[in-house]
């Protein structure tokens, strides 16, 4: 007997971060989209100014970024350049 996880076809949905994707029948039905992957870059501008490289989905659609891998030259408090 088929059941919904035979269903092949594709929705478009409204993902958390705000982006959208198509996703299967069954995951559509049960209206809960975490194990739908958001490949989209954030690009959200970081307290350090540089723009966060993480996407969407591993930014936990914005609530948590990567850490910024940008080097920053600074003078350190000992007079030094740094980053």
């Amino acid at each position: 007997m088929p059941t919904m996880k035979d269903c092949k076809k594709v929705f478009p949905v409204q993902l958390p971060g705000g982006y959208s994707a198509y996703v299967l029948c069954q995951i559509k039905q049960a209206e809960t989209y975490d194990s739908v992957k958001c490949d989209e870059v954030y690009n959200q501008v970081l307290l350090c100014s540089h723009k966060c490289t993480g996407t969407c989905d591993l930014c936990q659609c914005g609530q948590l970024h990567l850490q910024c891998k940008e080097t920053i030259d600074k003078i350190l408090l000992c007079g030094h350049m740094g980053n």
